[in-house]
């Protein structure tokens, strides 16, 4: 405001040299200034004074924010490391180092993340702090491998690595999944013993029942047995029969689960489900599209069991079809026949073990398998009119691929099994 106060003396000096009109604009073009300038003055302090007030509340802001992200990076549960594009450590919180066995002392001389690393894990490690195009910062990765403490102790460990905007460092944490890793491998191996002792006890039971149905066959056959004898022995076939039905339940229940679920054309795995079950008049349908299913290998068991149930309890069956409906839950593949049917009080009580005319276990085995991978079965067909099984496969479990147009296919049966019509 000094050249405020520097024209108002010019003013002084000037006032009476100018007529009483020129004195009057001047005043009031002087005032006008004055007002002015006030009002900046005011604005001028308010601004001074928000801009303290915003500056403090910054400061507290960035300090609370700084306390906070140490605070995560610190106490995150994992081994976590700041890392240089050349692979430089330029942080770690204490967790690393306990893991990897460096004081804080060598943390600050900048040790190498390689320098714990195996080869695999460093050359991934390397590859992505040297990726040129890191447009999209957000990007990270995800793989295993090992590192060596300074003891030798290795470990097993889970790495995601991801960049920080804008910056060439990266921040990498690492998950300790040693005892996990020997969990899996430990039970993998109680797995295949367990499998290797079914497998040798299922083949010795299946000679000794071999045996013990000839005996049976040949004591049937012989016209010298009295009828009450025969009767007898009709029931002991029987009961090897399902002995033996039984074990080869146990072969399929044994395999779930052993293998990787993968994904497989639908379509395909029902043909060659009704292809190796042999029954005359019998037409199966399929209008499936190009659906695939994300399933155990064990998928066609389910479509031949679904089938295989239809002809054994439809009574009067002469065409089992296949169909797709899709809704916002997924895809549900429908299986209908016109047979018989299941009674409403029994819909559900077919799913459980050990229920039905045979061995009671094809829909409570088709139930587990398809668990696996989270698809769900139900039956809501009406008694008197013919089953129809639902299968709800969930999104993440069904895929359309191709040219998904509605190819209907159809097979018919003959004494020499399922042919292509």
């Amino acid at each position: 405001m000094r050249e405020l106060d520097n024209l108002e003396k010019i003013w002084q000096e000037l006032k009476d040299r100018l007529s009483p009109e020129e004195r009057k604009k001047l005043e009031q073009a002087l005032k006008e200034v004055r007002d002015s300038c006030s009002f900046q003055e005011t604005k001028y302090f308010d601004v001074i004074r928000d801009r303290e007030v915003i500056h403090s509340l910054l400061e507290k802001t960035s300090a609370d924010l700084i306390r906070r992200y140490q605070t995560t990076f610190e106490y995150s549960g994992t081994a976590m490391l700041v890392l240089e594009r050349d692979g430089k450590i330029s942080l770690a919180n204490s967790h690393a180092k306990r893991m990897v066995g460096y004081s804080p002392q060598k943390s600050e001389a900048h040790p190498q993340v390689f320098d714990f690393t195996d080869a695999s894990l460093a050359e991934k490690i390397c590859s992505f702090l040297q990726e040129k195009n890191s447009a999209d910062d957000s990007l990270s990765q995800q793989f295993e491998g090992q590192v060596t403490g300074h003891d030798g102790t290795h470990f097993t460990v889970t790495v995601i690595i991801g960049r920080f905007p804008e910056t060439g460092q990266c921040v990498l944490s690492l998950l300790d999944i040693s005892e996990r890793r020997h969990a899996e491998e430990a039970l993998a191996l109680a797995n295949k013993k367990l499998n290797l002792l079914n497998s040798v006890t299922r083949h010795d039971v299946n000679n000794k029942l071999l045996a013990l149905d000839g005996y049976l066959q040949l004591a049937y056959a012989n016209p010298d047995i009295p009828s009450a004898a025969r009767t007898y022995l009709k029931k002991g076939l029987d009961s090897a029969s399902r002995i033996r039905e039984l074990i080869a339940f146990t072969r399929y229940y044994q395999d779930l689960g052993m293998h990787h679920p993968d994904w497989f054309n639908a379509t395909e795995e029902i043909l060659g489900a009704a292809s190796q079950i042999p029954h005359e008049g019998i037409i199966v349908r399929t209008s499936l599209g190009e659906l695939q299913v994300y399933m155990d290998p064990l998928i066609r068991k389910v479509f031949y069991n679904l089938i295989d149930n239809a002809l054994r309890h439809g009574e009067h069956v002469t065409e089992i079809s296949f169909s797709r409906r899709d809704d916002q839950n997924g895809f549900v593949i429908v299986c209908t026949d016109n047979g018989t049917g299941i009674p409403d009080e029994d819909k559900e009580r077919v799913f459980e073990r050990g229920v039905g005319k045979n061995t009671g276990l094809g829909l409570f085995l088709i139930r587990e398998i398809l668990s696996i991978t989270g698809i769900t079965i139900r039956e809501t067909g009406t008694f008197g009119k013919g089953c129809r099984f639902e299968l709800q496969i969930p999104q993440n479990a069904g895929r359309i691929e191709g040219n998904d147009a509605e190819a209907v296919s159809s097979l018919h049966g003959s004494h020499h099994g399922l042919e292509e019509k």
